[in-house]
């Protein structure tokens, strides 16, 4: 073993031990949003290296999201899906930035033409809208899904295997849905 495969070694049980004392003091003092990092740096790790396998990820979860409402904003969002969607579109428009561009014949389909003059449209009318916090909302939503499901599922599908393991990740979790509704409907006698 060479001296930086040691140091590697040795860095990775300093940051290990440095991040179980964090955490220990943390839920000693009733602060427990520290055991949350894995899952952020996994979450960070798939938006750099691995934005297929994200979007599968979100398309897992959408069936068992969770829609969240403030009626005092009068805002509405799916947790955790939407938040993902928001981080991927944002990604991909660092990504479109440091690669310069995107592949000109998934442009230039007349489906994509549809898609961009839909998301223009929607901008220029964001911008004379009445209300135009409402219309930004719309329009931001609109990438999130557009942008993932579209334009990267693009890229993604590309392997026809993509599209089996696609579905049947939405398919799987749809179905757990589906039997949970059920079994409490069937408590109520399908009344309520």
């Amino acid at each position: 073993m060479n001296l930086i495969e040691k140091y590697k070694i040795y860095l990775v049980y300093a940051v290990s031990i440095a991040f179980i004392v964090l955490n220990c003091y943390l839920i000693i003092q009733d602060k427990y949003y520290a055991l949350l990092t894995p899952i952020l740096l996994i979450f960070l790790f798939l938006y750099i290296f691995s934005l297929d396998k994200l979007i599968l990820l979100i398309t897992f979860l959408t069936p068992i999201a969770i829609n969240y409402k403030d009626p005092d904003m009068g805002i509405g969002i799916t947790l955790p899906t939407e938040p993902l969607l928001l981080g991927v579109l944002v990604v991909f428009i660092l990504k479109l930035f440091y690669d310069g561009g995107f592949n000109r014949k998934i442009v230039t389909h007349p489906v994509s033409i549809f898609i961009i003059i839909n998301l223009i449209w929607l901008g220029i009318t964001t911008i004379t809208s009445e209300i135009p916090l409402v219309s930004v909302k719309f329009l931001i939503a609109r990438l999130w899904f557009v942008v993932p499901f579209y334009f990267i599922g693009i890229l993604l599908f590309k392997k026809v295997k993509n599209i089996k393991v696609f579905n049947w990740l939405y398919i799987i979790p749809l179905l757990i849905v589906i039997f949970y509704t059920l079994v409490n409907h069937a408590g109520y006698g399908f009344d309520k």
